[in-house]
């Protein structure tokens, strides 16, 4: 089997995790926190009731240390899915084909011949023009594919187009 050239091979720019963590990662601290929130009353009445011998009798202390560790706990799974996200996108174009990977739940490989190329969009969003990078959006006959965390959109874009022909 003949070994294919590898023309471009891109990953995703570290600053993808910011905005990832900004745009994504809030909204999850924002669902496990009010959780744990609404779950604190409960939580210091069981582990903090005068009638339990194991009890601290603070339940004002308990359900402040619950909601402090969910925003913790929140925080940290946060950003260890905005990291993993980030991760996850990959570009390549090898001979005639191009290879898309993303997905942190849900991977997505896709490797599609070059020739359904149509076109190459470079755009920006204001978060995205404030970290620096570009987003491009390539259009197939039958796909499009976004892939997030580019430093050069158009010169990228115009070098994609070039495999076209």
């Amino acid at each position: 089997m003949k070994k294919e050239k590898i023309s471009l091979d891109l990953k995703s720019n570290p600053s993808l995790t910011v905005y990832y963590f900004l745009t994504r990662g809030l909204l999850i601290i924002l669902i496990l926190s009010s959780v744990f929130f609404l779950t604190s009353s409960s939580i210091s009445s069981l582990l903090f009731n005068p009638l339990n011998p194991f009890s601290l009798y603070n339940s004002i202390l308990a359900a402040t240390l619950w909601i402090l560790f969910g925003v913790s706990i929140s925080l940290f799974l946060s950003i260890f899915y905005s990291n993993s996200l980030r991760k996850s996108f990959r570009l390549k174009i090898i001979g005639n084909y191009l290879y898309y990977k993303g997905g942190v739940f849900f991977k997505k490989e896709i490797l599609i011949p070059l020739d359904s190329l149509e076109s190459v969009e470079a755009s920006q969003n204001f978060l995205e023009k404030l970290l620096g990078f570009f987003s491009l959006r390539i259009y197939f006959s039958n796909k499009t594919f976004k892939f997030p965390g580019v430093e050069r959109g158009l010169e990228l874009a115009s070098f994609i187009l070039e495999f076209k022909d």
